[in-house]
This record gives C-alpha cells, structure tokens and sequence, in this order.
C-alpha cells in the first residue's frame, strides 16, 4: 500500500470520541482493491447487502458475502456482528 493510502486508511480507522456514535468500516472495493468504507446496509431476502464506496469513487450496492476487511481476507461482518445471510430457524 502506498504512504499516501495507508495515511488515510489510518485516518479514517481512528475510533471515534465518547459521545460520537458512529463507525467507519474499511473494506476493499471488489474492483481495484484499494480502501473503501460501508456507507449503509440493507437486508434483502434475508441476505445482507451493503453500499461500498471506494476512495477512487467506485461504488457498489451488492450482497455483503463477497466484501473482506481492508488489509485482510475476513469477510465483513456489520457492527452487530451479522455475516451476510442470517440464519432463520
């Protein structure tokens, strides 16, 4: 990853303050692999999909199954810890 790169993906991984509620989610864009976040997520049918927007202004509404950690290869899991598809019993 490139210095410049790596300086705004740790930027924008930063925690946020006590009484700010909200959350940054870094993910790789499934076209060019650079840092990308979750701006939201819906569950369709049962399967989650989320919105990925890349830094380089890719972006994507699809299932959630296919999307990985920035940085890593793990699969995406939303804050509530739900993978993309949600077992119904």
């Amino acid at each position: 990853m490139d210095d410049e790169l790596h300086k705004y993906a740790s930027t924008v991984a930063r925690e946020p303050a006590a009484d700010c509620h909200w959350a940054v989610h870094l993910v790789t864009c499934p076209e060019c692999g650079n840092v990308a976040t979750i701006e939201w997520e819906s569950r369709i049918g049962g399967v989650l999909h989320a919105k990925v927007h890349c830094i380089d202004r890719h972006w994507f509404f699809m299932p959630a199954d296919p999307i990985t950690c920035f940085g890593s290869d793990r699969s995406y899991r939303n804050p509530n810890g739900e993978g993309a598809t949600r077992d119904h019993r």
